[in-house]
């Protein structure tokens, strides 16, 4: 069996460098900004018949095999024909995944841009130009999901399954945000990209979501248990009453055991941040305490426990919880 490998880390804790970096750009804690050059774009030949490859990318290197999923919030003040920003995967020139917001006839579109062995093909989908576009990429072997949402607090929607070729784990895959103004009549635009997380995760055998090899049965059901985490995790972010915050985490404390990895990937940060501003609520606090101590607790022996997970998994959830301070503050307050 493979090692587990997980991390999930915020802008700060990365180490990022640029492909084509911008004239204008700054960065803190946890907002990238940019002012793009002009004359800047990602496209490789289909209908235009042109080359170009001198977008703003700002990436973090990961293993070629890596599966991963990336998140931002970005907020752009698009002016100019195809004036666009968000999130990119990349292996190479002729490999790569771009999505985010694309500036058109006037109007904003979540656009997604598939590139594979040197030929580009483009989608889009009409959005209401919002302040704020939430962008989510999950790359899971050569299958990249891309998700978007219309606010900080807004449900993700699917937009694209896209194919990428998985690359041998020598050979880097890339992410970042990626931003572009192609018109060169332009002064470029400002945009700003908030809250980039990464989270890196490999593969497992037996029962896994993320398994290299797992019969169509297994993987069908691991694949509805996933989605159900995201629609938990969804829910618990974006609900206003309380019962249904309640609700989700009961829901998220049932599958804890039995699918530890994917709950404690998608929901650590979630319950962390209902320790700090759901204090009022003893029984949603105590759900998600419950949920937590499942998550970083390993029981020799129980059934409940995930098939074939590593025992240390527990301490690389209990790292992952206490590298930020706030999260320890709220949990040693709740004691006190």
């Amino acid at each position: 069996m493979q090692e587990i490998v997980l991390f999930s880390a915020l802008l700060s804790e990365m180490t990022f460098t640029w492909y084509n970096k911008p004239k204008n750009w700054s960065v803190n804690q946890t907002t990238i900004n940019v002012h793009t050059d002009k004359n800047t774009d990602f496209w490789r030949k289909t209908h235009y018949g042109f080359e170009r490859d001198s977008g703003h990318f700002y990436y973090h290197s990961l293993p070629g095999d890596q599966s991963f999923t990336v998140t931002v919030n970005v907020r752009g003040k698009y002016n100019t024909l195809y004036d666009q920003g968000g999130l990119m995967l990349r292996t190479d020139e002729n490999n790569w995944i771009k999505c985010g917001v694309e500036y058109v006839d006037g109007q904003q579109f979540a656009s997604v841009v598939v590139t594979v062995n040197g030929w580009s093909d483009w989608s889009v989908v009409p959005i209401n130009a919002p302040e704020v576009l939430k962008l989510r990429a999950r790359r899971e072997k050569e299958a990249v999901h891309i998700d978007f949402a219309e606010s900080e607090e807004g449900n993700f929607q699917m937009m694209r399954l896209a194919y990428l070729p998985i690359t041998k784990r020598s050979k880097a895959m890339l992410t970042g945000i990626m931003c572009a103004s192609p018109n060169n009549i332009t002064q470029g635009f400002d945009i700003s990209f908030e809250n980039l997380n990464i989270t890196k995760m490999a593969f497992w055998r037996a029962g896994s979501l993320f398994s290299s090899s797992t019969s169509s049965t297994t993987t069908n059901s691991n694949t509805v248990t996933q989605e159900m985490i995201e629609r938990l995790c969804d829910r618990l972010q974006s609900a206003t009453r309380s019962e249904d915050r309640r609700d989700a985490v009961r829901g998220l404390k049932g599958l804890s055991k039995k699918c530890k990895l994917e709950v404690g990937t998608q929901s650590m940060n979630l319950l962390a941040n209902t320790l700090q501003g759901d204090r009022t609520d003893l029984d949603l606090i105590q759900l998600a305490l419950e949920t937590l101590a499942n998550v970083v607790t390993y029981e020799t022996g129980n059934d409940d426990e995930q098939a074939n997970l590593p025992q240390d998994i527990t301490v690389q959830f209990t790292e992952l919880y206490i590298k930020d301070k706030t999260h320890v503050h709220a949990a040693l307050e709740l004691i006190e």
